[in-house]
């Protein structure tokens, strides 16, 4: 005879809802069978349409590759399942201190968006995949900056981004991780140097302007001298016209 009922159980997300436990009647040893009640019962669980549920049975992944989205049946005894979010996510990189090619100092950060493009692998080759990617993340940005000056740093943005965007889908796609993108959000420069590059656009604002009024005496000096040739000429028409 078959036996439903309800047990509670964990989910991912943290809350505790009813796991259906089904008795298969798999085994029938005479009415005495309590020590194999466990293995005779499933649990049915639900995956979303944006997981995947990963399976082991005694520690051994469960062929067919991950399961999901529906309804999915496992023994409580000897099977274990990880479920796992194919839904994009994004993360901030921490502000980094790199030193760029022309040896100076900038604290660069960058929001990267990423997903799992493979739940399988993601749970049997890396320990964290999330974890694990924003780690390489830092680093990457850290390598790729470190080849760069300052004046590319803060032109070359986008080249920047898909530069560190196809060095980290290739780095993670052994983790089942795909990185969709990468954008560097801000170069802060050191209270000296903005200092000193505010400075350096002050006087060359002042050179502008300086040339700027040479340039306005010259053409009103310019103009004042066709004026007295024309004055001139006047004159000297008067003076040769007979009486």
């Amino acid at each position: 005879m078959e036996t439903e009922s309800t047990l509670p159980r964990k989910t991912t997300s943290g809350r505790n809802p009813p796991t259906r436990i089904v008795d298969t009647g798999l085994a029938d040893n005479g009415g005495n069978d309590e020590g194999l009640a466990p293995i005779r019962r499933t649990s049915m669980t639900v995956v979303q349409e944006y997981e995947r549920a990963v399976i082991f049975r005694l520690g051994r992944l469960m062929p067919g590759g991950a399961k999901g989205p529906g309804i999915f049946f496992i023994l409580p005894c000897i099977d274990s399942y990880k479920k796992i979010d194919l839904r994009v996510v994004s993360f901030d990189v921490p502000p980094q201190e790199i030193l760029s090619k022309d040896s100076v100092t900038v604290a660069v950060d960058a929001v990267v968006y990423f997903r799992i493009s493979n739940a399988t692998i993601s749970v049997t080759n890396v320990e964290d995949a999330s974890r694990s990617t924003k780690l390489l993340a830092q680093t990457t940005l850290r390598n790729i900056l470190g080849t760069r000056t300052l004046a590319e740093m803060l032109s070359d943005r986008e080249a920047i981004s898909h530069q560190m965007q196809s060095t980290l889908d290739e780095a993670t796609d052994p983790w089942g991780v795909k990185v969709e993108r990468v954008e560097v959000k801000d170069v802060r420069l050191p209270l000296q140097l903005q200092r000193a590059m505010a400075a350096e656009a002050e006087a060359t604002r002042e050179a502008g302007a300086k040339v700027i009024a040479a340039e306005g005496e010259q053409k009103a000096s310019r103009a004042l001298r066709e004026a007295a040739e024309v004055r001139r000429e006047e004159f000297n028409d008067n003076l040769s016209i007979p009486n």
